[in-house]
């Protein structure tokens, strides 16, 4: 006598398939959320640099005029070296002082329906201790 009862046979084997299932699921669910976590926190850098190189321009304009496309270009072309797109960009200035806010978004590395297609992050920067 084996121990094994007739309704027994292949029971083993469907467990196995079943754990593999889901380890794939679970890896398939970990790497979704590293995936997205690295996107946004791309997105949060290109938002902070294109803040900084928008205020850095803001500075350097000619404050007789008017400094918002020089920094939204300038905060526009890092955003975009940085693999993000410029949603929005505000200006405020004075003789010496600049202040800039910036939406900026990335596609998401991986397209699942109902989570979003693009993530997107907001920065400000400015003169040291006005913003």
């Amino acid at each position: 006598m084996h121990g094994n009862t007739p309704g027994d046979r292949g029971a083993g084997s469907l467990m196995v398939v079943g754990v593999a299932l889901a380890v794939t699921l679970v890896a398939w669910l970990v790497f979704l959320v590293a995936t997205l976590a690295a996107a946004h926190h791309r997105a949060e850098s290109a938002a902070d640099l294109a803040a900084l190189a928008g205020a850095r321009a803001a500075l350097a304009a000619d404050p007789a005029h008017d400094v918002t496309e020089p920094a939204c270009a300038a905060a526009a072309d890092t955003a975009a070296a940085n693999g993000a797109r410029l949603d929005a960009c505000s200006v405020i200035a004075f003789a010496d002082f600049a202040a800039v806010a910036v939406d900026v978004s990335v596609d998401a590395p991986v397209r699942v329906p109902g989570l979003p297609d693009r993530l997107e992050a907001t920065s400000r920067a400015g003169n040291p201790g006005e913003t």
